[in-house]
Order: structure tokens, then sequence, then C-alpha cells
């Protein structure tokens, strides 16, 4: 099963996560028809979702009905451990220290909340 994803996958993948459930024709109109994508890239790009594992799939009647095999979660943090990879070199310290940099500009007080939420995890692994 390869882990890597395009951003069109990516995009796709997410919007099964939203759908639940999803057939091509719902993911087509969600994303594709939007972007000015053809039907059969939309099922071309879900086949491969399915091939990677991402997707599971069960046939209802003539249509392949899709779910995400993954939990969005456990593919976000995979993505970003790649993502520290090939940036910062395996190091996450500088990774950190730009996401800071970032999350800041989008909105101040989430860094209380992220504060909040790290030494919360740091009291409950000093528990365990």
């Amino acid at each position: 099963m390869s882990s890597n994803l395009g951003d069109q996958e990516l995009e796709i993948l997410r919007a099964v996560w939203q759908l639940g459930d999803a057939t091509v024709r719902q993911i087509f109109e969600r994303v594709g028809a939007p972007r000015s994508l053809a039907y059969t890239t939309i099922a071309t790009v879900l086949d491969r979702l399915h091939k990677k594992g991402f997707l599971s799939r069960e046939r209802q009647g003539k249509t392949w009905v899709y779910r995400a095999s993954r939990r969005e979660s456990v593919v976000q943090k995979s993505r970003m451990r790649s993502l520290v990879d090939r940036i910062f070199g395996r190091d996450p310290e500088p990774a950190v220290a730009r996401l800071v940099d970032a999350v800041e500009s989008y909105d101040p007080e989430l860094l209380d909340r992220l504060a909040t939420e790290i030494a919360s995890r740091r009291r409950s692994r000093r528990g365990s």
C-alpha cells in the first residue's frame, strides 16, 4: 500500500471523509464539476485511492460505493511526518517553529489553546 498522495487524490479523499460513503457521481458533483474535471478522472482517482489502500469499496447494483479505510487523523499525521522529513531533514523543531508562526498569523488565540493541549499531554504522559 502506497502512502504517497497527490493533491488531487487528497482533495478527493477529503470529500469521501466528509461524505462518509460516496459514489463516483457524488464526488464528481462535489469536486469534479466545480473544477471542470471529467467524471472519468474522478472515477480513475477513486480507483487509484482504492488500490493504494486509502478507500474500500462495495458494489451496490452497477455503482461502486467508496468509504475511507484510513482515518483522516492517521493520514494527516503520516503526511506531516513526511513533510518534516522532506523539508526539515527529519528535524521537527524548526518545523514546529514555522507552524507556530503560521498559526499565529491565522489565529493568535489558537496558540493559547495549543499550549493548554501540550500541557495536558505532558501531564498525562507523566501520569502514565
